[in-house]
C-alpha cells in the first residue's frame, strides 16, 4: 500500500505539469527596405516545446489583407516544428515603414495567442 502511493506521489506531479508549449525562433522580422509593389516572404519557425500536442485552434489572423499566413498543420506533436509561411504584398504603401502583425491560436495554457510581426 505504501509503495502505490509512494508511486502516486511522485506521477501526479509529472500529470499536472503536461501541457502544450509553443516557442517562435524569432517572433519579429523585418523585410527591410523593400520597392512598392513587391511580395516578400518569411518562414516564421514554430515548435511545441511541452508534453502534450500542440493544437492549432483557429487560422491565423492577418492583420490587413496584404499579409498572407498558412500554417500546414494543425497539430504538432512534442518535440514537432513547423514553418508559419508569412507574405506581404507592398503594394499601395508607397515607401512608408509598415508593421503588420499574424495571431497564431493554440490550445498552449500559458500563451494561447502568439503574436508574429
Amino acid at each position: 500500500m505504501r509503495y502505490a502511493f509512494a508511486m502516486f506521489l511522485l506521477i501526479m506531479p509529472a500529470l499536472a505539469t503536461a501541457a502544450p508549449k509553443i516557442v517562435v525562433d524569432q517572433a519579429v522580422y523585418d523585410f527591410g527596405e523593400i520597392k512598392e509593389g513587391t511580395i516578400v516572404t518569411h518562414a516564421f519557425v514554430i515548435r511545441n516545446e511541452g508534453t502534450d500536442p500542440l493544437v492549432f485552434t483557429r487560422k491565423p489572423y492577418s492583420s490587413c489583407g496584404c499579409t498572407v499566413a498558412a500554417l500546414p498543420k494543425e497539430v504538432l506533436l512534442p518535440g514537432e516544428s513547423v514553418e508559419l509561411s508569412a507574405t506581404f504584398d507592398s503594394t499601395g504603401f508607397g515607401g512608408r515603414h509598415v508593421r503588420k502583425e499574424i495571431r497564431v491560436y493554440t490550445n498552449d495554457p500559458e500563451n494561447s495567442v502568439v503574436i508574429l510581426a
